[in-house]
């Protein structure tokens, strides 16, 4: 290799070289901000990509997989995480226990008999209410904005120390919004919770009948059923 190419190899490896130290410099100092603001870090491709919100519409023929394919795009998201997972998992119990309820059902009663439709009627309504409410929780983590509420927070632990940076009415009520859906998002999942419990008590009251009369010691437990899917329809529209 001759002395110009050397000279021009070299001069090549340090401005690489130079490049990488200004690139790190930059990552750093971005890291840096979005921590002094308290904020997750974005990496700068991301930092203005648009949402891709998917509405989903319960009762509109919503497939359990459609919704939890959303869901799982919020599995490592900052706070939707542990919503996006107990969604999914909402989703996965119920098919293991709904078929367990069926496979129990059938086995005790006569397919298309009064006393199988009651209970049929009981474990499909279980069906929907947890896809619905599902299909709610979804929705929800797709339109929280949570970059927005961070800076809510951020305003109102900061206000008492700035006199010149008070929380403004508007921040108020920003604020009261995002906790009011925070509530609604743990209330859904506590729906769920309490419904795939009642469903998991009637298959195994089921496993207990010996007779069709028998049957009658089981409506409480139908009607509780009943009542938990009449409380969770506000917090599901």
């Amino acid at each position: 290799m001759d002395v110009v190419g050397f000279v021009l190899a070299a001069s090549a490896v340090g401005f690489a070289g130079f490049l990488a130290m200004v690139g790190a410099t930059f990552y750093g100092v971005r890291r840096l901000i979005f921590a002094a603001k308290g904020e997750p870090y974005v990496p700068l491709l991301k930092s203005n990509r648009k949402r891709n919100v998917k509405y989903l519409e319960a009762g509109s023929g919503v497939k359990p997989e459609e919704v939890t394919r959303v869901l799982r795009k919020y599995l490592n998201a900052d706070m939707m995480s542990s919503y996006a997972k107990a969604g999914i998992s909402a989703l996965e119990q119920e098919k293991v226990k709904t078929q367990a309820f069926e496979a129990m059902l059938d086995s005790k009663f006569t397919r298309g008999s009064l006393s199988w439709e009651k209970f049929a009627s009981a474990g499909s309504s279980v069906h929907e209410a947890v896809l619905r409410n599902c299909t709610a929780l979804a929705n929800r983590i797709q339109t929280f904005d949570v970059a927005q509420y961070r800076s809510v927070e951020r305003a109102f632990k900061r206000g008492p120390w700035v006199r010149e940076m008070q929380p403004t009415v508007a921040q108020a009520e920003q604020r009261e919004l995002f906790r009011k859906q925070i509530g609604e998002m743990n209330a859904l999942i506590v729906a769920n919770d309490s419904l795939l419990l009642e469903l998991g008590k009637l298959t195994a009251e089921l496993d207990k009948l010996d007779s069709i009369e028998a049957a009658g010691t089981n409506s409480r437990l139908v009607e509780e059923i009943r009542t938990l899917i009449d409380e969770t329809k506000y917090y599901s529209q």
